[in-house]
């Protein structure tokens, strides 16, 4: 490629200034630009450069940042260097011939076979900061300092792809010092600089955390130690979202004790911006929980929906358990109340925590509709047999309202399943809503514990809930015999949401709205089937 002999790149050190001093920027990331389609000129740009071999830095840099017209602000440049540093450190030579000593060829050669650290090839034009194990950039323009790091910008911690993570371009400082941590305070480029021994503390935060719209509420820390045996702690959501979680022994790697999954000891719930999380202590000993997430309002252009993608991962240290801590009943999904699926079959439940407490014998639950749909519930707890707790559900069902009677015979845990299935749409088979745990100290002081064991004793058939059985829908009472129909669980086939009446706003409201480098930068991800 052919450079005007007039063109001369002008640095810092040749025209005798000095670099602006740190600060916070003023400027936010999502002030800068609203997606990667932004640059897509660039990116596209930046590909055929590093399809190149050049003769000399001066020609790579007369490439990249200034041949082509359309690459006009430094916006646009620090996009460019950014994306070939992410895309040709490691793996790609640049020039042709051997570099002479002192250069910047020397270096970005050295860089590239391993010699040097990382992202030093572009420290004469990016201000350079470096911590004790790791080091990233700092670039300044349009009056601000912004952070960036093209090495964990890498997709899956490899170079050698056209793609690059946007999180770590132009990261907010605020969201890099979860992962980042500047031994000099002022180029941490926040309000309030941490120490190491506050930075060493932090939860491991993935990208994802930040991309779902989440925000540290509590437990701000990598290792969660329970009290009498439970601990409990909230995230906030900015964004609708989707929670899972899975825990695991860290001396096994098991995900169960006893044969019962580890995460059946963990209750969680959305409210009101919140995600909240409640440990119960299965056994003393050390446990790893990876927390995932999902947003609800992206799309994936493959599947429809984006995927459930680790966004946080804690130490738990059990020292000590308490009596009262069983397993949750073991229901379908992992998020207890209303929620997404509600809002979508247009299904208003006056109840809106996931928890219920009573010391009545009986429950009521009333759901309002702004469409007709069927409802159909499961009611069970551990250890019991489902054909005897089917028994103690009533529903009386009309277009605009459903009223739940659920009957407890003894005192303890129960988990309600309320599934739903628009008349319209009956071949598309009945899907879950949302569920309930029942916690009910109600005792009647003439039935003993022989009479339990008796009424537990049963010749029936036990209800097979996923079986494939036809069900005739009657918006009665509900039947001692009836049978759960196959259930759906592909969300793309749920209805849209259909607009909610006025008065029905204030009583229902929308549920949610209110290391290693490649351990870091790759995110384990989840099959929502598997784990929802």
């Amino acid at each position: 490629m052919k450079i005007p002999p007039d063109f001369e790149p002008d640095t810092l050190l040749k025209n005798g200034l000095e670099s602006p001093p740190p600060k916070r920027p003023r400027t936010r990331k999502c002030d800068l630009y609203s997606g990667p389609s932004r640059f897509r000129h660039v990116d596209d740009h930046v590909n055929k450069v590093t399809a190149v071999n050049h003769k000399s830095f001066r020609g790579l840099l007369w490439h990249l940042l200034f041949c082509d017209k359309d690459i006009k602000s430094d916006l646009e440049r620090v996009r460019a260097i950014y994306r070939w540093t992410a895309a040709t450190g490691g793996v790609k030579q640049c020039f042709e011939n051997n570099p002479s000593a002192n250069t910047a060829e020397e270096y970005i050669t050295k860089f590239q076979s391993g010699k040097i650290s990382a992202c030093s090839n572009f420290a004469v034009a990016m201000h350079l900061r470096r911590t004790t194990l790791h080091c990233w950039n700092a670039v300044y323009f349009d009056g601000n300092w912004f952070l960036l790091d093209a090495k964990w910008g890498a997709i899956n911690g490899n170079n050698n792809t056209s793609e690059c993570s946007e999180f770590y371009f132009l990261t907010d400082p605020e969201q890099l010092q979860f992962s980042h941590w500047a031994e000099d305070p002022r180029w941490q480029l926040v309000d309030r600089p941490i120490a190491m021994n506050e930075f060493e503390n932090y939860p491991f935060v993935k990208p994802h955390f930040f991309r779902v719209g989440l925000n540290f509420i509590s437990n701000v820390k990598c290792v969660i130690e329970t009290r009498r045996g439970q601990v409990k702690w909230d995230i906030g959501v900015t964004h609708p979202a989707k929670f899972s979680y899975r825990l695991v022994s860290s001396d096994t790697g098991s995900d169960r004790i006893d044969g019962v999954l580890l995460k059946n000891f963990i209750f969680h719930e959305v409210q009101n911006g919140r995600a909240t999380f409640a440990l119960r202590s299965p056994a003393p000993g050390d446990y790893f929980l990876k927390i995932f997430a999902k947003s609800l309002h992206e799309r994936n252009g493959h599947t429809g929906y984006t995927r459930m993608l680790e966004v946080l991962e804690y130490r738990v240290q059990i020292s000590k358990t308490c009596i009262e801590d069983d397993p949750l009943p073991n229901c379908w999904d992992t998020t207890w109340g209303p929620g997404q699926r509600t809002d979508k079959f247009c299904l208003y439940p006056l109840q809106k925590r996931g928890l219920i407490t009573t010391d009545e014998k009986t429950v009521d639950i009333e759901i309002n509709k702004t469409r007709p749909v069927n409802i159909l519930c499961r009611l069970c707890r551990n250890g019991w047999k489902e054909s005897k707790l089917q028994k103690c559900i009533e529903i009386e069902d009309n277009d605009t309202k459903s009223f739940l009677t659920v009957t407890l015979p003894y005192a303890g845990e129960y988990g309600l399943e309320i599934y739903g299935c628009l008349p319209s749409r009956k071949t598309a088979g009945y899907h879950h809503v949302c569920q309930y745990l029942i916690s009910c100290s109600w005792r009647d002081e003439n039935f003993t514990h022989e009479d339990l064991e008796k009424y537990l004793e049963t010749t029936e058939t036990e209800d097979a809930v996923f079986e494939n059985k036809e069900l005739e829908i009657k918006p009665a009472i509900y039947s001692d015999s009836c049978q759960l129909p196959v259930l759906k669980i592909d969300e793309s086939s749920l209805p849209e949401p259909a607009p909610r009446p006025l008065d029905l706003m204030q009583a229902s409201p929308s549920i949610g709205w209110s290391l290693e480098l490649e351990d870091h930068v790759k995110s384990e991800y989840i099959d929502d089937a598997t784990y929802v």
